[in-house]
């Protein structure tokens, strides 16, 4: 029987003693062919890169990354090369509630985990315009400031009177 192909060298040894494990039960010869334990490196890896906008909490934008407590969001606003950081919140409900600020500023086209919030939202001061790079930094502190007491808000109210 031909050598059985195997990835990672401590199965190397193991080689020539599984070849000649076959056994014949009458007209079809059978080879026994054993898993061999694959390197850790050879795994396959998950979704590369940042998670998807759906969180496993059940929140849009909302995420949890190991070693961090807290939920994590931030809002890439469209034809922006860098995120707007909403900051790093205690519930997931404070999270989607900056989430929604943010999407709400930056105009992302993406349904709001609470939209009884959206008329809440101060407009973007006129003086400062996405296409101008120069107002980057106030628009990025301004949407910060408008997440944080939109989770706040969420905060105090009772979790049945949140959709």
């Amino acid at each position: 029987m031909p050598g059985v192909l195997r990835v990672g060298l401590d199965t190397w040894s193991n080689l020539e003693a599984e070849e000649n494990s076959v056994s014949d039960d009458g007209d079809h010869a059978r080879a026994t062919v054993t898993e061999a334990p694959q390197a850790q490196h050879l795994q396959p890896h998950g979704q590369r890169g940042r998670p998807s906008n759906r969180s496993q909490v059940g929140f849009r934008g909302v995420r949890q990354r190991k070693g961090v407590r807290g939920y994590l969001v931030e809002v890439r606003p469209p034809k922006w090369k860098k995120t707007i950081w909403l900051g790093t919140y205690n519930s997931d409900r404070e999270a989607a509630a900056a989430y929604d600020a943010g999407i709400f500023y930056t105009q992302k086209k993406t349904k709001y985990n609470f939209p009884s919030l959206e008329p809440t939202f101060p407009p973007l001061p006129t003086d400062l315009r996405f296409d101008n790079s120069d107002d980057n930094e106030e628009i990025k502190a301004f949407v910060q400031k408008v997440a944080r007491d939109a989770a706040l808000r969420i905060k105090d109210l009772p979790i049945s009177a949140t959709p």
